[in-house]
């Protein structure tokens, strides 16, 4: 998810060089971000979330469990200070609406689940802590994901991002609660307090005081495209997925196989 255009500066330059390319987009906001960047090569496919296959099972949520979803660092935004003291400052924040749950688990971004400072910091509290791993080159990432939501009855994280608007499209009664994260990274792309003020004002329904113990799906369908989803032989046709393409692709991919098992 994302306040702007969905994409670098890098691959907005590379379109614009290249005009036989596409950027493809989650939502109508994105699309008009790019659009008023100089950008009309546009085509709207929505979230990956909304490519699953369905679910093996229905699923069950615990009642009064709680899933959060702390803001996070990433390879190229590191935290600014501490990890462990932003993490701290956090929990003292929640520490008036936890007893509100029954249970709470906390997701963390790889880095700081591999931080010791920072998982025992909440293992302590006597939070279950876990991780969906690597974002990137992580097929099960999304698909974990979404088992993970699916098993909680409420979700929070103090940061709009693409957990919250998933957790909302999965039906979950999720809310925003904490400013610790708001200025957390360093200076880039995004002003992230400026995202997190604008979207209050857009989604005031979603603060804690004022989501009423309801789900607001429609908001998740609004931001991760639910309405720009294709269908199987749609998506094959944008990505020009056809069978002689992909037999290529399989060919290439087996000769570099038998190339680095060979020593060339």
């Amino acid at each position: 998810w994302s306040y702007g255009p969905g994409v670098d500066p890098g691959d907005l330059e590379h379109v614009t060089k290249q005009p036989s390319q596409r950027l493809f987009l989650w939502n109508r906001r994105n699309a008009q971000v790019c659009r008023d960047l100089g950008q009309d090569r546009v085509q709207l496919i929505g979230a990956p979330l909304l490519y699953l296959p369905d679910p093996d099972q229905p699923a069950e949520a615990e009642p009064k469990s709680l899933l959060l979803f702390p803001a996070h660092s990433c390879e190229w935004e590191p935290f600014v200070s501490e990890a462990s003291d932003l993490y701290q400052m956090y929990f003292d924040e929640l520490r008036p609406i936890l007893a509100s749950f029954e249970s709470t688990t906390v997701c963390l971004y790889w880095r700081e689940f591999a931080d010791q400072k920072v998982r025992g910091l909440i293992e302590d509290m006597g939070f279950e802590v876990t991780t969906l791993g690597h974002r990137d080159n992580n097929p099960g990432f999304v698909r974990r994901l979404r088992t993970l939501v699916l098993a909680h009855e409420y979700v929070s994280t103090n940061s709009y991002s693409t957990a919250l608007f998933y957790s909302l499209f999965l039906d979950r009664k999720a809310f925003v609660y904490g400013n610790t994260f708001v200025s957390r990274l360093l200076p880039g792309k995004t002003d992230n307090l400026t995202i997190h003020n604008a979207m209050r004002r857009r989604y005031p329904q979603l603060d804690w005081e004022s989501f009423n113990d309801s789900s607001h799906q429609d908001i998740g369908a609004e931001e991760i495209g639910a309405s720009f989803r294709l269908s199987r032989d749609e998506l094959r046709h944008e990505f020009g997925w056809t069978t002689s393409r992909q037999l290529k692709a399989i060919g290439r991919r087996l000769l570099k196989s038998s190339r680095h098992r060979m020593g060339w």
